[in-house]
């Protein structure tokens, strides 16, 4: 059985959480940013810690940390 893999918005997920739990079960989880803002001219900085707050969201709501 061939497992999904969804690149989830995180700052999206309170606002969905059912949906948020099924993808959680039903395969690999990826990080889409927090909240789909072009990072083009952000500082390196912004940028950074807009992945991380991203993986600790997802990490926070599904229980594992987001593969990429």
């Amino acid at each position: 059985m061939r497992r999904s893999r969804s690149f989830v918005v995180s700052g999206l997920a309170p606002e969905h959480p059912d949906l948020s739990g099924a993808l959680a079960e039903a395969g690999e989880l990826a990080s889409h940013s927090v909240d789909h803002r072009q990072i083009a001219g952000r500082g390196w900085a912004t940028q950074l810690t807009g992945a991380e707050q991203a993986r600790t969201d997802i990490e926070a709501w599904s229980g594992r940390a987001p593969l990429g």
